[in-house]
């Protein structure tokens, strides 16, 4: 479960523990920071200990999602210089982060896909391959299948999810998988309808849930305490956990 919110730090409660049974968790063991790309590490390291990227797919397969992978290079250049994964994510982990991609196809519309399945499921056995747990690198510990696909209805999300999961399980059966944002019922625009993945269970070890407490929304964004009897923050938590 990720509990989220627009200040760009997250709680993570994502991946499984590596303490031993009885050891106390330090506040950094357990928090987060979510960005793009660029961020010091050794800033934060002293207040978190993983990082949630959004690792976007077109750098690798095109806008137009049809080029093949080439990880764990992209294709998009930075600087002048091709975006090189394997070095970006080896110096987080270099200094002490565990690390979740959430890769993030939402900028392809839903109809510009040439052949969706062949290249999901493509692109998931590379990137697993390449940048999982099992590789030799040993880089990326969780990769999240889209972040909030606003434009993608259920039906078309599942599509997207199963060809994705199903590349990312083969590429390596190690690596964990995450749905993207979730609710269990009555799902916002921003969320998907856990039913869309019924029967996919085997295919997904996280649920994904954005819930923020905020008492009001655009412009304000003005924050309240996560119990506030007004907001649906704990509510969408318990709602999924049950």
């Amino acid at each position: 479960m990720v509990l989220g919110n627009p200040a760009w730090v997250l709680v993570f409660v994502l991946l499984s523990s590596q303490m031993q049974a009885g050891e106390k968790a330090l506040f950094r063991d357990f928090m987060g920071i979510n960005g793009h790309y660029h961020f010091r590490p050794e800033l934060y390291r002293p207040t978190c200990s993983l990082v949630r990227n959004y690792h976007p797919m077109p750098w690798d397969i095109g806008d137009d999602a049809a080029s093949t992978p080439q990880l764990p290079l992209s294709r998009m250049k930075i600087d002048g210089a091709i975006v090189d994964w394997e070095k970006l994510y080896g110096s987080w982990k270099a200094a002490g982060y565990r690390i979740d991609a959430s890769l993030q196809f939402e900028s392809i519309k839903p109809d510009r896909w040439n052949d969706m399945a062949g290249t999901l499921q493509a692109y998931g056995r590379s990137f697993a391959s390449a940048l999982g747990p099992s590789s030799l690198a040993a880089l990326v510990e969780a990769a999240e299948i889209g972040n909030e696909p606003v434009d993608y209805d259920d039906a078309t999300y599942r599509a997207v999810f199963e060809n994705l999961a199903r590349g990312l399980r083969e590429g390596d059966p190690k690596l964990k998988i995450v749905t993207a944002a979730a609710m269990a019922k009555d799902a916002d625009k921003y969320s998907k309808n856990m039913a869309s993945l019924e029967g996919l269970e085997d295919l997904y070890d996280v649920i994904n849930v954005h819930s923020y407490s905020m008492i009001e929304g655009w412009p304000t964004w003005r924050r309240v305490f996560p119990e506030h009897p007004d907001i649906p923050y704990l509510r969408v938590i318990e709602d999924l956990v049950k």
